[in-house]
Order: structure tokens, then C-alpha cells, then sequence
């Protein structure tokens, strides 16, 4: 059965994507002869691009998800175990990085140093940290899925 999409929020992680461009492009324009030890260089990169290229921020009937790239590190929070009292604007300052990055505010996935939103379950054990330029509206759809 199919859910419901209330939110959905894609960011590209263009200084990721830039950094990757740029290591490419020295590698290939200097010359580099090992042609064995390149492939595999290229595979890196690619599966790098792949997993970190994106971060999606989804809302369903069920929760919130964050994932990366093509979905395979992904963060769920359920909207049961979800206190919305805390729901909280955090501003991610540049050393945090971009990726998924361990922080005192918790594990943070973001692809740009700017805002965030934080959740905590109702048993404080899990923490939601995620990116996002529309914090608003996302408090404002979970505060009203919850009630």
C-alpha cells in the first residue's frame, strides 16, 4: 500500500559534487598513467557521487525520512515516537562538514552549512538532524500530524 507524499524536499550537494569534479579533472589532465589504479579511482568516485549526490527529506502518513543519494543511508522518525514539543531550528555552522557528521546536537545529514532541523523521540534515546531550507513548513506539517 502506498502512502501519501505531505513533503518532499530534495537538496544537491553541489560542493560535493564540484570537490569530485575538480579531483576528476586534475587526475585525468595530469597525465596519470597507471590505467589499472584509475578504474578503480573512477569507481570511488562514482559510487561516492552516487551515495551523497542528494538528500532527499520526505513526510508520509507514517513519518519523516532522510536519505542520501540513490537511498542507501537513509534516518527515519516515526510520528509515535516523535515529541513535536521539541522540534527545534539548529544553524549549522561550516566545521560541522557536509555528509552525515557525528555533532553534539547529534548525527547530522545536510550537503550545505546552513540551517537544520532537530527532533527528539519521546524517550530522548533518538535525535532526527537533518538539513533543510523549510523548516517552517516542515514544523508546521508535523505539528499538525501528530495531533
Amino acid at each position: 500500500m502506498k502512502t501519501a507524499i505531505e513533503f518532499k524536499e530534495t537538496q544537491f550537494s553541489y560542493i560535493l559534487l564540484s570537490i569530485l569534479a575538480l579531483f576528476v579533472g586534475i587526475i585525468v589532465f595530469s597525465g596519470y598513467q597507471n590505467k589499472g589504479g584509475w578504474a578503480i579511482i573512477l569507481l570511488l568516485v562514482a559510487i561516492l557521487v552516487a551515495v551523497f549526490y542528494k538528500l532527499t527529506t520526505v513526510i508520509d502518513d507514517y513519518g519523516i525520512t532522510a536519505s542520501f543519494g540513490i537511498g542507501f543511508l537513509s534516518r527515519r522518525m516515526n510520528f509515535q515516537e516523535m515529541d513535536v514539543s521539541t522540534i527545534q531550528l539548529i544553524d549549522v555552522p561550516w566545521y560541522y562538514g557536509i555528509g552525515i557528521r557525528y555533532t553534539s546536537a547529534g548525527i547530522i545529514y545536510n550537503t550545505k552549512h546552513n540551517k537544520a532541523i532537530r527532533i527528539l523521540s519521546k524517550d530522548r534515546k533518538k535525535v532526527f538532524l537533518v538539513g533543510t531550507d523549510h523548516y517552517e513548513e516542515i514544523k508546521s506539517i508535523l505539528l499538525q500530524k501528530n495531533n
